[in-house]
């Protein structure tokens, strides 16, 4: 089963067309995220006590890698012409994307002082393993309806062939993508039950999306797509579900 924009994502990244430049390709987010996880494992063998900051720190890494890949667009396009595109997502984007994961995956096993409430034990892995499964399938059947395309962002530097997706979900959340991260965030968060992976699944986290979308992402799709996107923004919370809208929401969580 061929995966949903892969066709439009290869035709302009020359990579893909080969079994063996492909195969090579995956293991640079491969090789980010396993480095990522390696500094964060050591960081809390050697200094424990410095895991939230550096927790911090490498998700801003990743959201500036992420940001110099939209911002250098036009830079890179009259510098390299077709191949901007694949230029910037491998230099910046593919790492940045791949920081972030593992810094929400470290969530849930960053060390720290443990939250002691008799009540919350008793209802923390329930309400953890909740935002954990909600989460992933929000993210997981978010990324298939989207496709390969939009997922890498080719949009950002081919928007003459963008094109909206019609789907239940994006009539409840603009960004049901980063809402799953977010969600998973927040369950591995609960589940580890220290206060550092509280503070970074609740406050630090969300914080960290909704700048991006506001300062960046969305920046970009109001510049390119003005009043129409402008309304749809107007029309439709970014991360969180309206009460009348939860139906819909539940419905494509189970049935996609």
């Amino acid at each position: 089963m061929e995966i949903n924009g892969f066709q439009k994502l290869r035709k302009h990244f020359p990579d893909l067309q080969s079994r063996a430049k492909s195969f090579w390709l995956s293991l640079l987010p491969v090789g980010v995220f396993t480095a990522t996880t390696i500094f964060f494992i050591n960081v809390n063998r050697v200094l424990p006590i410095w895991g939230p900051d550096g927790q911090v720190i490498v998700l801003g890494l990743g959201f500036y890698l992420m940001w110099k890949f939209f911002s250098i667009n036009e830079l890179y396009t009259s510098r390299y012409g077709e191949l901007a595109y694949r230029n910037a997502f491998v230099r910046f984007a593919l790492p940045g994307m791949a920081i972030i994961i593992a810094t929400i995956a470290y969530t849930g096993y960053i060390p720290g002082p443990w939250i002691q409430i008799l009540w919350w034990d008793r209802f923390a892995n329930t309400i953890g393993w909740f935002f954990v499964v909600t989460g992933g399938v929000l993210w997981i059947r978010s990324i298939y309806i989207l496709g390969i395309d939009n997922i890498t962002h080719l949009y950002v530097y081919f928007h003459e062939e963008g094109h909206y997706e019609d789907s239940s979900i994006y009539e409840v959340l603009r960004h049901p993508i980063y809402a799953g991260l977010m969600r998973l965030g927040f369950g591995l968060a609960i589940l580890n039950g220290n206060i550092f992976s509280i503070i970074f699944g609740v406050i630090v986290l969300p914080f960290g999306f909704i700048a991006w979308v506001i300062l960046v992402e969305e920046k970009d799709l109001l510049k390119h797509l003005g009043n129409d996107y402008a309304k749809y923004r107007k029309q439709t919370p970014a991360f969180l579900p309206r009460f009348r809208d939860l139906g819909k929401y539940y419905s494509f969580l189970l049935k996609g």
